[in-house]
């Protein structure tokens, strides 16, 4: 309870719910518009202050970028690789689209990939790391448990939905089911965590609980393929019995049956799984075709797909930011690697793990989706701070060496 009241908390909590938090019925995809202009009873938008309020999120990312940023070069912290690849590419992101004539946008773009940089830092002090390393354990569980409770409420009220499918706060129903499918993991693994207290771990059992039932309505294939692989992750490194992962899945069923009971318009995920329907080709070749028009600038942000985030990347920026957000890659998947290798349940290594398999679920939905190429990117902000507490538990165990 005494890390709620740290600032460094407060901020980096509320920025990633903030990035969280992006609906804006003003940005409808041409897919999106024609779904409701075919179905307009399948179109329950948000309340009209609360989807003015979230339009408005890029302002308030700003400002909370600033703040982390400034609280982190006060204190004397310094810039990883990490933080500084991706800066350069979301700001290169700003500039290639940058408008004479507008150019509100593009700037905004280039001050959240400064800020970005500003984020991705990591104290020295062995002493400071320890301390910094819990902090962002408790901002990543009082982030997941506001975006949790919010998405539920509104599933509740029976608002959020796009054609049966519910995206809650986030701006597509495959953006919230990729946010709740590494949440929800994340959260199962402070559970099966024996170090944190009973009352914790019973909280976060009922967050991950929230997270399942959000994925299964948010009817994403691509976000279920990220969950079970996460799980499975999960499974191996604490070595589960047979009985837990058939547990499990009589949950995961059980939680489908429950959604289909409540809302029976709500199309079924694991039927969706043997569709034959597959609308990512398309998608993979219009961004080639962009690429290919603009090989070494890009066409810039608007590509109009987000099924993969690496043609994404190359479609926006063509070679030079493209070779930038590969390094990023993997770079921070080099960092998730260091920690997923340590397997031990108790002590510093428990948290390695932790924030190595949320880096590593996010690798792996960039091939299903493009949400980490944008301005103000919340996977972005999950890689970056997951890198700072891996680096930072290193230094404070006094295995900083692993880092070079």
């Amino acid at each position: 309870m005494r890390q709620l009241k740290n600032p460094l908390v407060v901020l980096i909590s509320l920025l990633l719910f903030t990035m969280a938090a992006r609906y804006n019925p003003a940005q409808l995809t041409p897919a999106q518009l024609l779904a409701v202009i075919t179905d307009p009873t399948g179109f329950r938008p948000l309340p009209i202050w609360l989807s003015a309020l979230t339009a408005r999120s890029a302002y308030a990312i700003v400002v909370l970028l600033g703040l982390v940023g400034l609280y982190a070069m006060f204190s004397g912290w310094r810039a990883h690789r990490v933080g500084i690849l991706y800066a350069i590419f979301i700001a290169l992101m700003g500039l290639r689209d940058l408008n004479v004539d507008a150019p509100a946008a593009s700037i905004v773009a280039v001050i959240v990939g400064i800020l970005f940089f500003a984020i991705g830092r990591v104290p020295d002090d062995a002493a400071a790391c320890a301390t910094l390393e819990q902090r962002l354990v408790t901002a990543f569980v009082v982030y997941a448990s506001l975006m949790t409770l919010a998405n539920c409420a509104l599933i509740v009220e029976g608002i959020g939905y796009l054609q049966h499918r519910f995206e809650g706060l986030a701006f597509h129903p495959n953006a919230l089911g990729q946010m709740v499918a590494i949440t929800g993991v994340a959260m199962l693994s402070i559970t099966v965590n024996q170090d944190y207290s009973r009352l914790l771990r019973a909280w976060t059992l009922a967050i991950s609980i929230g997270d399942l039932y959000l994925l299964l309505s948010s009817g994403s294939r691509g976000a279920l393929l990220v969950y079970v692989f996460s799980a499975a992750m999960l499974a191996y490194q604490m070595k589960a019995s047979p009985r837990l992962v058939v547990a499990a899945l009589l949950v995961v069923l059980a939680l489908d049956w429950l959604r289909d009971l409540i809302n029976t318009s709500n199309p079924d995920i694991l039927l969706r799984l043997v569709s034959t329907n597959n609308d990512r080709t398309g998608a993979f070749l219009r961004m080639w075709e962009s690429f290919m028009a603009s090989p070494v600038w890009g066409s810039g942000s608007d590509v109009g797909a987000s099924e993969n985030a690496f043609l994404k990347s190359l479609a926006a920026t063509g070679v030079v930011g493209g070779a930038v957000f590969m390094a990023f890659v993997y770079s921070a998947l080099r960092m998730a690697f260091i920690g997923l290798r340590e397997r031990a349940r108790r002590g510093p290594e428990a948290r390695l793990a932790f924030f190595g398999r949320i880096i590593a679920a996010i690798a792996l939905s960039m091939m299903v989706d493009g949400y980490t190429v944008e301005r103000a990117s919340l996977s972005g902000a999950l890689v970056l701070l997951s890198v700072t507490a891996i680096m930072a538990s290193l230094r404070a165990s006094g295995r900083a060496a692993l880092i070079r």
